[in-house]
């Protein structure tokens, strides 16, 4: 039987929350969307803050990717692109979480 540290463990049981909540934030997208299945093609993308991709949304941007990079002749991953922006996206709500004027006047 392994041994795992309290740190691990802890590790563990976030990877698997994230995912679950990946895959539940993916299912309540296609219930909010079902109407649309008739005339649409719709695909939930779910990225997660920490990086994690739901699994139809790897397939999805997977497929996409082969499909962008003959004409984007970009060879990196569009997973990697996407962690990018969304990482680009989380500094901006972080910075602009700040108000101006809530810096000490030493600072200023």
């Amino acid at each position: 039987m392994a041994r795992y540290k309290v740190t691990d463990y802890n590790y563990h049981l976030a990877e698997i929350i994230t995912i679950i909540t990946a895959k539940m934030a993916a299912e309540r997208k296609d219930a909010k969307y079902a109407t649309l299945q008739g005339t649409h093609l719709f695909q939930p993308v779910v990225v997660e803050s920490m990086g994690t991709v739901e699994e139809a949304t790897s397939s999805f941007l997977a497929e996409l990717g082969h499909r962008i990079t003959p004409l984007s002749r970009d060879s990196r991953d569009i997973t990697y692109r996407v962690s990018v922006v969304v990482q680009r996206f989380n500094s901006v709500l972080l910075q602009e979480s700040f108000a101006a004027d809530s810096r000490p006047e030493d600072d200023l």
